[in-house]
């Protein structure tokens, strides 16, 4: 019989060593040309925050960055990662100190681990006398540590992937704490501060994954209001701030770098801001912009493509896939495909098999499941609706099946045919060695993309200033532009 105590012992075991293998994942690399894009903006960034700026040199943002008329460098990306720096700042050079992989594994191993606790509160109330309650909690935690966006977050260390990090483990715990509501009888009232505050910091990595949080916020303070009354009102109002100091935080910011409060991104209005590569002379070509102008940032158009293509089990159909999701999702721009090109059902397939199944699985005490659906289901179609595919972005689609696994594994816990017996058990093992064959290509696939390549990396000295020159700037504003070095006194 398996008691508390060894089924603690197994699930804080399997984060250890799972904690460990993204750690061995982000430290092997093997032989690249160019290190990865953009691992020093978020430390300019932080710096030039703790100056009371927002623009960061342009040398760092190269043709990332957001320019002004008078060649102030910004970027989109969300100041929510800056958090790691505030607390590594004291101890550390930012400029030298790998932040960026100390805060990609990090944000990897603490939300892969909330999943984790999340799927462990579900499945303790049903565990079963003996060796299969075990078995169960091992499987649990392979599957959650292996079967999930983790691995591919941890191999790559790019700017790119830090947001995306970010909010996969804000949204862990948001995650969490629904459930508590929704499967264990968890009182609204008291997940109000913690939502929210989680639900605002991911308004500033990724905004359209907010959306839905926001939503899913509003909705339980709802179902606590009714419950309680009025004696709900002070932890509502606190919540109510919470949420709007957060949009207030973000519309200023986009006041302060475009002198327009509702512009996330600049590409579109280059009288204010304007992405680099249109910007600089000889940028770069992207089609993004272009359906992005003529059919909208999201569109539910592309909703049905993208699935299909996030979703696909491509190997050797890869190239008549891709003509396919094209042919369909022409009509709303053309899109942006970025390799590798492999879909989230093998490298999710048994949290696949489990929802699956759900549907003949006795019911569950899951009644507000639909708070946590809506929830992380409106960032999921926003994600889709986007013209671009990419790897990391499968990762945004994640929190709205780890939602639904929730309420399968409550159906399959309980009830005949339970998730506990051998053959379940069988199968889902076998799903998780499909996953691993599949995972190790694409962890591979994924190391060598978002690299520096010319002019797609931090420019010398010398790049910035034949820029700058044939932009039109004086010599007294192109060493201006140009200068790179940090104060010293904000260095750690």
């Amino acid at each position: 019989m398996a008691t508390a105590t060894a089924r603690n012992a197994i699930t804080l075991a399997v984060m250890v060593l799972g904690a460990a293998a993204y750690g061995a994942l982000m430290a092997w690399e093997p032989p690249a040309e160019f290190p990865y894009f953009g691992t020093r903006i978020y430390d300019y960034y932080f710096l030039s925050v703790s100056e009371g700026r927002l623009d960061i040199p342009v040398r760092i943002a190269s043709y990332e960055g957001h320019y002004d008329a008078d060649g102030r460098a910004y970027v989109y990306h969300g100041m929510a990662p800056l958090l790691f720096r505030a607390f590594m700042a004291p101890f550390v050079d930012l400029i030298s100190f790998p932040t960026h992989a100390v805060a990609i594994w990090s944000m990897a191993v603490i939300g892969t681990a909330l999943y984790h606790v999340t799927f462990v509160r579900v499945l303790t109330p049903h565990l079963p006398d003996g060796p299969g309650a075990s078995r169960a909690l091992l499987l649990i935690g392979l599957m959650v540590w292996i079967a999930a966006p983790g691995p591919v977050l941890v191999s790559n260390s790019s700017l790119f992937h830090e947001p995306v990090a970010f909010a996969y483990m804000a949204i862990g715990g948001f995650v969490l704490v629904l459930s508590g509501m929704i499967l264990r009888g968890k009182d609204p009232l008291a997940c109000v501060i913690p939502i929210t505050i989680m639900a605002a910091a991911v308004l500033h990595a990724r905004p359209h994954l907010a959306i839905g949080l926001y939503a899913g916020a509003i909705l339980v303070m709802l179902i606590a209001l009714r419950r309680h009354g009025m004696r709900t009102v002070p932890r509502l109002a606190i919540g109510t701030f919470i949420l709007f100091a957060g949009g207030l935080a973000l519309l200023a910011m986009n006041e302060i770098r475009a002198g327009n409060a509702l512009m996330l991104h600049g590409a579109l209005q280059p009288d204010v801001l304007e992405h680099g590569s249109s910007y600089w002379p000889h940028g770069l070509s992207h089609p993004q912009p272009d359906a992005i102008n003529k059919h909208g940032r999201f569109h539910p158009g592309r909703i049905a493509p993208n699935f299909l293509i996030y979703s696909a089990i491509a190997g050797p159909y890869a190239d008549w896939l891709e003509g396919v999701w094209r042919g369909l999702i022409a009509p709303f721009g053309n899109p942006w495909h970025e390799p590798p090109f492999i879909g989230f059902v093998p490298l999710w397939l048994p949290w696949i098999v489990l929802i699956l199944a759900a549907p003949f699985a006795a019911r569950s005490q899951s009644r507000r499941a639909w708070v946590l659906l809506i929830a992380t289901g409106i960032g999921a179609l926003m994600m889709l609706s986007y013209p671009t595919v990419t790897l990391r972005y499968r990762v945004d689609l994640w929190p709205f099946f780890a939602s639904l696994a929730v309420v399968a594994l409550a159906r399959q816990a309980t009830g005949r045919g339970q998730i506990f017996s051998p053959p379940r058990q069988a199968t889902l093992g076998l799903m998780l060695c499909f996953t691993l064959v599949a995972l190790q290509s694409t962890v591979s696939l994924n190391k060598s993309l978002l690299r520096e390549y010319a002019p797609f990396s931090e420019w010398s000295f010398e790049q910035c200033q034949d820029l700058a020159r044939k932009k039109g700037f004086n010599d007294s504003r192109i060493e201006e532009l140009c200068a790179l070095d940090p104060p010293s006194e904000t260095r750690g």
